[in-house]
């Protein structure tokens, strides 16, 4: 999913390895059983699979590729995406900067280092640390680098994750940074969905798959383990465990200046979580609502963000609110008579993120959609906020801060505005300065924003953004592509994309972006109008964006087109199969589409906090409903939707779409797929791939609304 990677969704975004069991036709615990001609798309690994695939890949490419605007739109998609003058985003490690760097040259990508000095200079010299292009070439390999993860404060030495083919599905190996060399008798683990955290230079928090009984139900570590240097990974000690029908386990240490405390986190379902201070020996729960998405420690505080209304015996905090307990009277019975709230919303904002450095808090703010920053600090033992000053009306997102000093790297971006780098190191200050600024990719220089709201069945008004050339005819003629996300808490906000500029904006297209109910624009509450029961919630917002940019004549049928990836993808599934006589092209990515089956295939029992449980013949029946796989009609008038996945996808499987596809086919529909071999959730391993990806999707786009 690409929703925000909060402490909560580490385990939720690890891998989803195909199940055995589920390509047998046998529903996994919680699965209904369904009559599916097509279960045997789901195994990847099936002979008929594959030429189902090369089937579909030919005739898709054939099609798209063969079109002179392929080579046109892969030129221009190159020379954006493989940019040298892109903004190399920091990582502040220590006294040092780290960056992930891919370009024409390095396909895999280089991690490398310079000062902080160095790094604020128009051309920064780098040193290089690792090159995943000469590892995969020594090793024979096709490792796609997924992170690291380094001991503070010296950040030396580290773990370096990879992934083959970009799977969630990791390895983890020990690297020494200063020399440049693995540890090769160091902590390195064998490609799993694993969690792995330092605790010093000789200790790991570690979660894997150590076996039956060491995994929950959604494929997710039930263990936190203690692992020692130089003793085997099998004789890790645990020190908690959870049940089997937990989502996951996590265990970390915060490495604050003022105290390295221990936590561990019991997921119950994606929303809801036990967290747990722990000193080595016990374990004790901190005293919030298991629905609170904690932030971690500052200064003696625990930080956590309400996604309920939450009622104690002197007051009620309202959902939204991030509020703070002292460590100190965690297990005290007075702990929530010490509740201090940091920051609370209004009926217009929402809070985004938040990150800590030594002295002070950044949090990221929307209101109405539109990013605003706060700087928090403790002062005379209370929280005191300054509104910091940054542009307005677009997206800022925090970049990297740093535990054990003051800097702060955030970015912000609009639909016209490149994106700018801001920095700064001074607690006090109430603005900061640019040091980074991504050169134009495309003429904005008669590029309108407008922001309007559209009525949905049950009367809520769903903003959404339209991005045109100036002097657009409002007679319906103008190709559109609409987007939406509509899950998880996750918020969609003007962003800068020299993609979308380039080869669609000046080629006379409208873009829209709606922030339709299920995500987190307005906060706790947005999200929760579409959980589970409420799930057609979020579709009657996105039908309704869809008829308003027609009633406004901004679009038509004929001209409008829509793409969703994910939990997206389901979202244009749902859209096409429900009201196929508003669209006339479907770009749908990487998604879930039999809803019916969804908790069958790894992780998919973690979302049922979102989509709510198959299994329970309520739900069933509900989920039915909209459920894509499921509606596809023989007759029904469906836009010819261009599917587009990956081999390696171990999030999503694949199958959903392949499944989906085919039954298309059998029923007389016109359909395209195009299914990487490699890439993961996101669809490309690298920026070639990237490339190709956005080509043949635009092609598509052009060939069903501009033609």
């Amino acid at each position: 999913m690409n929703f925000r990677l909060s402490i909560v969704a580490v385990f939720v975004l690890a891998s989803c390895a195909s199940n055995p069991s589920a390509q047998r036709g046998v529903a996994s615990k919680g699965a209904p059983l369904m009559n599916d001609p097509y279960i045997s798309l789901e195994d990847s690994t099936n002979a008929d699979t594959k030429a189902f695939v090369v089937r579909q890949n030919e005739r898709s490419t054939k099609r798209l590729e063969t079109d002179a605007r392929y080579k046109t739109f892969a030129e221009q998609a190159r020379a954006i995406v493989t940019a040298e003058d892109r903004i190399p985003m920091p990582r502040v490690r220590g006294k040092k900067i780290r960056n992930f760097w891919q370009d024409k040259t390095h396909k895999r990508g280089i991690l490398r280092e310079t000062t902080f000095a160095e790094y604020q200079k128009p051309r920064p010299k780098w040193d290089l640390i690792l090159d995943i292009d000469a590892l995969n070439a020594a090793e024979g390999k096709s490792w796609v680098y997924q992170g690291a993860s380094c001991l503070e404060p010296d950040n030396d030495v580290c773990l370096i994750e990879l992934s083959d083919g970009g799977r969630d599905e990791s390895v983890h190996r020990e690297f020494r940074v200063s020399s440049r060399t693995w540890i090769t008798d160091g902590f390195n683990l064998p490609a799993a969905k694993s969690n792995v955290t330092w605790i010093d230079k000789d200790t790991l928090f570690v979660g894997t798959d150590f076996g039956p009984g060491s995994t929950t139900t959604s494929g997710y570590p039930r263990q936190a383990r203690v692992w020692k240097r130089g003793t085997p990974l099998a004789d890790s000690k645990i020190v908690f465990e959870g049940s089997n029908d937990d989502v996951s386990v996590y265990a970390w240490r915060s490495f604050r200046p003022e105290a390295q405390l221990m936590f561990i986190l019991q997921g119950l379902n994606f929303f809801e979580a036990k967290v747990f201070l722990f000193d080595g020996t016990k374990t004790t729960q901190l005293p919030f609502p298991t629905t609170a998405d904690f932030q971690g420690d500052f200064q003696g505080q625990l930080i956590a963000k309400l996604r309920e209304d939450w009622k104690t015996p002197s007051k009620t905090y309202n959902a939204g609110a991030v509020i703070s307990i002292p460590v100190a009277s965690v297990a005290k019975s007075d702990a929530l008579s010490k509740i201090e709230v940091l920051w609370e919303p209004d009926a217009s904002s929402a809070f985004s993120e938040m990150s800590r450095s030594k002295s002070f808090i950044t949090i990221s703010l929307l209101r109405d959609v539109k990013g605003e920053l706060r700087r928090v600090s403790r002062v005379g033992g209370k929280w005191a906020t300054t509104k910091v000053t940054l542009p307005k009306d677009g997206t800022i997102g925090l970049v990297d801060t740093n535990d054990y000093d003051d800097h702060v790297f955030l970015t912000y971006e609009s639909f016209g505005v490149p994106t700018s780098l801001y920095y700064t190191s001074n607690a006090k200050a109430q603005a900061m300065k640019v040091v980074k600024r991504l050169p134009a990719k495309y003429d904005a220089s008669g590029i309108v924003v407008e922001q309007f709201r559209s009525t949905s069945a049950d009367g809520t008004q769903i903003p959404y953004f339209v991005v045109h050339k100036a002097g657009m005819k409002l007679d319906g003629s103008n190709p559109t592509l609409l987007y939406a996300y509509g899950g998880f808490e996750s918020s969609e906000t003007p962003f800068y994309s020299g993609v979308i500029g380039k080869l669609w904006l000046e080629n006379g297209g409208v873009y829209a972006l709606a922030n339709i109910r299920g995500g987190g624009e307005y906060g706790p509450r947005w999200h929760r109008a579409a959980l589970k029961e409420n799930r057609q919630r979020a579709y009657d917002d996105f039908a309704s964006v869809a008829r308003d940019l027609q009633t406004r004549g901004i679009t038509s049928p004929r001209r409008l087109g829509i793409q969703g990836g994910s939990n997206g993808g389901l979202l244009v599934g749902v859209a096409f199969t429900q009201n196929p006589e508003l669209y006339r092209a479907v770009v749908c990515e990487s998604a879930l589409l039999d809803m019916i089956r969804y908790t069958a295939m790894p992780p998919g029992a973690s979302w049922i906090g979102e989509y709510g449980d198959p299994a329970d013949p309520k739900m069933a029946a509900i989920i039915a409903k909209y459920s894509p796989y499921q509606n596809v009609r023989p007759g029904a008038q469906y836009p010819e939707v261009f599917f587009h996945i990956s081999t390696a996808d171990d999030r999503v499987q694949p199958g959903h779409t392949r499944k989906m596809m085919a039954r298309l086919e059998e029923m007389g529909h016109p359909a395209l797929m195009y299914e990487n071999t490699e890439g993961g959730h996101g669809g490309a391993a690298d920026l070639e791939e990237r490339v190709k990806k956005i080509s043949l999707e635009h092609v598509y786009l052009f060939q069903k609304l501009v033609d």
